[in-house]
């Protein structure tokens, strides 16, 4: 019986790292352009709320990273590292459970063209800041109203 016991903590604490990298932490990045249009991604899954692109940092992966890769992997747009200025983090309570994601944001000189490259979303598209599409995310004013936020 001991014998099983033992087994069974130390099978659990096998677990423990894969629940921490399921609570893993998340990004997003507001991507604006020189007339102050916003960068939007509407996910098919949920509510389908307009949200900025992102997703979730591989193990090992720093946020800056994950933020260039998810916003190239969802928009086709590839921002240097340098772009990206973090103007903070974040607690977020759409969806299944809450979740602290680091917020990044990168200005664009022109407007590039994105296009939906990521099968979890229905499109991407631009919008005036003045007139956001609905149902969107949070994040998206939290993003807009930050004092660091370089506007134009």
């Amino acid at each position: 019986m001991r014998r099983l016991h033992r087994f069974l903590g130390r099978l659990a604490a096998r677990t423990i790292p894969i629940q921490r990298f399921d609570r893993r932490r998340r990004v997003r990045v507001a991507v604006l352009d020189h007339e102050s249009h916003i960068l939007l991604v509407q996910n098919w899954f949920g509510q389908q709320l307009w949200s900025l692109p992102g997703g979730a940092c591989k193990r090992n992966e720093t946020p800056a990273a994950a933020a260039i890769r998810e916003l190239r992997e969802e928009t086709g747009i590839v921002a240097p590292v340098d772009a990206l200025q973090h103007i903070g983090r974040f607690s977020c309570d759409e969806g299944s459970r809450p979740f602290v994601v680091d917020l990044f944001t990168v200005r664009l000189e022109h407007r590039l063209v994105a296009s939906s490259r990521s099968p979890e979303l229905l499109t991407c598209d631009w919008h005036d800041t003045g007139t956001l599409p609905s149902p969107r995310s949070t994040l998206i004013g939290q993003a807009l109203q930050t004092p660091s936020l370089p506007h134009h």
